[in-house]
C-alpha cells in the first residue's frame, strides 16, 4: 500500500468527462500508472470543487492538445464560477472546523 504524502507542488492533467466504457479504460490506465510510477492520476471533473480550484490556482499545466485549449479555458472558467458560488459555504465549513479544533 502506498502512503499518501503532502505534495511538494501541484500539477494536473485535465480531461473531459468520460463515458462508462472510457471511464473503465481510464481506471485501468490509472492503475497502470500507479503500478509503474509515482504519479497520482485523477479525472479533473471528478475531484472535489475546492481541489479543482486549488489545482487551477496553484497547479502547473503539464500538457494540453492544441485542439483542447478552448475546452480547457471553458473548463477553468466554469470551475472558477462554481467555486465563487461555493466559497461562502466552504469558508463557513473551514471556520467550523477551526472552532472545533480550538
Amino acid at each position: 500500500m502506498r502512503r499518501a504524502r503532502a505534495p511538494t507542488s501541484t500539477s494536473a492533467s485535465c480531461s473531459q468527462r468520460l463515458s462508462t466504457a472510457d471511464a473503465l479504460a481510464a481506471s485501468r490506465k490509472r492503475l497502470d500508472y500507479l503500478a509503474t510510477s509515482n504519479l497520482d492520476v485523477r479525472v479533473f471533473q471528478e475531484v472535489p470543487l475546492y481541489i479543482r480550484h486549488r489545482i487551477l490556482k496553484e497547479g502547473q499545466l503539464l500538457f494540453v492538445r492544441e485542439e483542447g485549449a478552448d475546452s480547457l479555458y471553458g473548463l477553468a472558467l466554469r470551475t472558477a464560477r462554481e467555486f465563487e458560488r461555493f466559497k461562502p459555504i466552504y469558508r463557513e465549513y473551514l471556520e467550523q472546523v477551526a472552532r472545533a479544533g480550538s
